[in-house]
């Protein structure tokens, strides 16, 4: 999510100050969060290729343990375009006031930036969390991708992306922020004007209202910033825009609703900090994300997406996988929910779109279950 506005922040300030040894030590900063490697693939028996050619409908559900979580390094992979840039961005919710953006944790949003260098095409996938895979690329266990993260860190998630029997791409670069570093970015930048419906108003206030009885805040609710409720523009700060865009509730659309909020937030704070930043908010952003984020971005790669990021000619498409119209309600081996999709349709798709310059698929959003996390 905060992956746009650390690019922009750090930029601009460069242009500003004038100075190259500032960006560098800055983005040394960042890079010192960094604990994932990206190593090698371990060659895999020839009882585990076997295994990897296994389909879903083929495998006995069993009642076997999920691993212990252990964070898995990065494997590298082979760059399939040059002038495509793949960067995974990852909200995720440690459940703890002093998490870090390393902290295990489930991994609440999962965005594919793909940024194309020569069409200024800049394409966001946002992974529903109950998506069927393959986690970690194993034909043994299938299961929503939000478990890669969840046992294995940055490391297994992105393996899981990448795998063959998932959705072969070539992501080697993430982002990844915790909900509290969210809050603060939106804050620093005064909040954002975002357009709501009443439902969606009456969703803010009545988390508001209950996280402050879950602190025992009860009698201090009355103090508290709500939202009139009506439909129409409202300027949401750090709190309130964090509970928008964890909303899967309001307009009964699910997931595809929430993950639709998370890209329209992330699009109107990129827009906000382009257009109204100032050094003084750039100094705190760049600092606080220095200090907090996690990232293996290079300073190439990040000079790269600035040079797209703080040009007027690029554009911006979304879209979910899997992408709307395409999924269906079952469960795993467990009975838990579960959505899958057709991953080999699925994977020709997401390829088209990113190294063909294919258009954006239409369809109508299904009315999905869903898991009762928030």
């Amino acid at each position: 999510m905060k992956k746009a506005l650390m690019i922009i922040a750090i930029v601009v300030l460069v242009i500003v100050l004038g100075g190259i040894g500032i960006f560098y030590y800055y983005t040394g900063r960042l890079q010192q969060n960094n604990a994932v490697e990206i190593v090698e693939k371990p060659v895999e028996t020839p009882q585990q290729l076997v295994l990897g050619t296994l389909d879903p409908s083929s495998i006995t559900p069993s009642p076997t343990p999920e691993p212990t979580p252990t964070a898995h390094p990065i494997y590298a992979v082979d760059t399939i375009n040059e002038n495509i840039i793949n960067i995974l961005l990852v909200g995720i919710d440690p459940r703890s006031e002093d998490a870090n953006a390393e902290s295990t944790g489930n991994s609440d949003s999962m965005m594919l930036v793909s940024c194309n260098l020569v069409t200024k095409r800049v394409c966001i996938f946002s992974f529903m969390r109950d998506g069927a895979v393959y986690i970690n690329d194993k034909s043994g266990w299938y299961d929503k991708i939000n478990k890669a993260y969840s046992n294995g860190g940055i490391g297994m998630l992105i393996n899981t992306l990448n795998g063959q029997r998932n959705f072969q791409l070539d992501v080697q670069n993430y982002v990844s922020i915790t909900f509290k570093m969210f809050e603060h970015i939106i804050d620093t930048f005064g909040g954002i004007e975002v357009d709501l419906t009443e439902e969606e108003c009456e969703f803010i206030n009545m988390k508001i209202y209950w996280e402050a009885y879950d602190h025992d805040f009860r009698d201090e609710y009355a103090n508290y910033t709500k939202l009139e409720v009506k439909n129409g523009p409202q300027l949401l700060t750090g709190e309130t825009a964090l509970w928008h865009a964890r909303d899967r509730y309001s307009g009964g659309t699910s997931d595809y609703g929430r993950t639709g909020r998370q890209r329209k937030i992330l699009e109107l704070l990129y827009r906000k900090v382009k257009e109204e930043w100032t050094v003084g908010k750039l100094m705190d952003v760049i600092n606080y994300v220095a200090e907090n984020a996690a990232t293996n971005l290079s300073a190439d790669a990040i000079v790269q997406l600035a040079s797209i990021a703080l040009s007027n000619d690029f554009t911006i498409e979304s879209s979910t996988i899997p992408f709307a119209g395409t999924g269906h309600n079952s469960t795993n081996s467990k009975g838990n929910y579960l959505l899958k999709y057709d991953m080999d349709e699925t994977r020709e798709t997401l390829l088209g779109i990113i190294y063909n310059g294919d258009p954006m698929p239409s369809g109508v959003e299904t009315n999905f279950g869903g898991s009762d996390e928030d």
